[in-house]
């Protein structure tokens, strides 16, 4: 029977956890919109700078003889 009742009130805890994670959720969503979480705005395009014209190296298996 312990064991039973020991089931019961770790759901009971869990559940009780589960239901104040959900509120506080819900109250953190009420004030408004989340603060921005990240350096810069991924919705914002970023101007394309014109990268020097790239030569492909004639051997490039010289970089790894050294």
């Amino acid at each position: 029977m312990r064991i039973r009742g020991w089931k019961n009130a770790k759901l009971a805890q869990q559940l009780e956890e589960r239901e104040n994670k959900i509120k506080h959720h819900l109250e953190i969503a009420a004030k408004g919109p989340l603060r921005q979480t990240f350096s810069q705005n991924p919705l914002h395009q970023r101007e394309k700078t014109p990268d020097s014209p790239k030569k492909p190296k004639d051997k490039p298996w010289q970089d790894t003889i050294g």
